[in-house]
């Protein structure tokens, strides 16, 4: 409920026809599984906005290039790695 305010924000402007049709594209979106926590960065510090996102799932760590879209910016995967491919690495003593 705390995060509905900012989703209703994303869609103003939007008639209902065209926020349905955005909500079933991201909830079908293969790369976006429902436990996905994203973390948006910025290449600098000084860019107004993020260009690429961090994304932590069940299958490891994934990183995407956000492009901007007609109506929404959409996710080019760059990167992933799986968890079974990440180590520890403890320092030497």
């Amino acid at each position: 409920m705390e995060h509905a305010p900012h989703m209703h924000r994303d869609n103003l402007g939007l008639t209902q026809a065209e926020a349905h049709a955005q909500y079933i594209r991201e909830a079908s979106q293969q790369e976006a599984p429902h436990n996905l926590h994203i973390y948006q960065l910025r290449y600098k510090k000084q860019d107004p906005s993020p260009q690429v996102a961090l994304a932590i799932c069940a299958k490891g760590v994934e990183i995407y290039e956000e492009e901007m879209g007609p109506i929404t910016p959409s996710r080019k995967l760059i990167s992933s790695f799986q968890w079974s491919n990440i180590g520890k690495n403890y320092p030497s003593r």
